[in-house]
């Protein structure tokens, strides 16, 4: 089968604007979440048709057990700071910092109201 969903978050703006129209253009009812490092990377994300664009900074100094806690039904999994590697499982108690990118998984409405944070 064929994705439902999609959750765009490189750490560029550029490169996330390009994988959007790509996702939007082979299956029109995917539902792409997408981030966005700045003012106009979230423009122009909306107008490559993201159905949630969230701003990279929204996080930044909650610790993992915070944003858990907000979100019950979610768990992050993984963790990727700067050029260190992939951190599976992070310590409850790492803060987030601005450039991290998380994976998280959850129930669909759980990953909604996430992305819609």
């Amino acid at each position: 089968g064929s994705a439902r969903a999609i959750i765009v978050a490189t750490g560029s703006d550029a490169d996330n604007v390009y994988i959007t129209l790509s996702a939007r253009e082979k299956n029109p009812k995917i539902l792409i979440y997408a981030r966005g490092d700045s003012d106009a990377g979230l423009r122009r994300l909306k107008l490559a048709r993201a159905d949630q664009v969230v701003a990279a900074y929204q996080w930044a100094g909650m610790s993992i057990a915070a944003v858990e806690r907000e979100n019950p039904r979610l768990r992050i999994v993984a963790l990727k700071r700067n050029d260190k590697r992939l951190e599976m499982i992070p310590a409850a108690d790492t803060q987030i910092e601005p450039d991290d990118l998380l994976v998280v998984i959850g129930e669909s409405d759980s990953l909604k109201r996430l992305a819609s944070l």
